[in-house]
């Protein structure tokens, strides 16, 4: 049994978290070239994204990062409360086509972030000045459907378990801050669930080339902002 310090509550609140859960080793999704301009953090209520074909099969795999990132500014561009990026970054998406070289968008990754079994697809958007805007969609009833937003600077993403935890550089020499996204079945999104600043972890040693026989690795940098 482990005791967890709930954030919303009282400084006194404490729950009992039942039995540990079972470690899952992080998988990374993005490492980005941050500097440190004003957070530009701006959580959003999910959505349903229109004018996209979702496969009947409910396989969140068979839809690119690129096309559903075009649908949403299709859906959204026009209107204010939802339009989640500035004009010139959604023009350069929408001129974008799968080959074109250093597109905003980076190449979407899939992760179950709900514990269905089925993945969802994680998206990145390089917005400049070191932010990202991040985005998680999920495929529910038929309809695909965004269930996080936020646009933050990041110097790496990953997934861990369930969660996502996205770091991000501070001003202070020596810490990032970390924020850890989880899924709110109840609201249908993901929730900031908690923030923290720490002292930052040491640079791995670069491992040797595997040889041709080897197996590919699944940690270590997937890829990479735009620089």
């Amino acid at each position: 049994m482990v005791l967890v310090l709930a954030g919303c509550g009282a400084p006194t609140d404490v729950q009992l978290a039942g039995r540990t859960p079972t470690p899952y080793p992080p998988s990374h999704l993005w490492t980005h070239d941050a500097q440190l301009p004003p957070d530009v953090r701006s959580d959003s209520p999910r959505l349903v994204i229109p004018g996209i074909r979702v496969p009947p099969s409910g396989n969140i795999r068979q839809l690119t990062a690129l096309d559903v990132v075009k649908a949403e500014i299709a859906a959204t561009q026009h209107l204010a409360n939802q339009r989640a990026l500035d004009p010139a970054t959604a023009q350069e998406i929408v001129k974008c086509r799968p080959a074109t070289p250093r597109c905003p968008v980076l190449p979407g990754k899939y992760h179950d972030l709900t514990g269905d079994g089925k993945d969802e697809l994680n998206v990145a958007i390089d917005i400049g000045d070191g932010a990202l805007s991040l985005r998680s969609y999920t495929i529910a009833k038929g309809k695909l459907i965004r269930i996080q937003l936020t646009s933050e600077t990041v110097s790496s993403v990953d997934v861990v378990g369930k969660n996502m935890i996205v770091t991000a550089p501070a001003d202070r020499r020596g810490y990032e801050f970390r924020t850890t996204y989880a899924w709110d079945k109840g609201r249908g999104v993901m929730i900031e669930k908690t923030a923290e600043a720490r002292k930052s972890s040491p640079s791995p040693s670069p491992s040797p080339s595997p040889s041709p026989s080897s197996s590919t690795s699944s940690h270590g940098p997937i890829a990479e902002g735009r620089r």
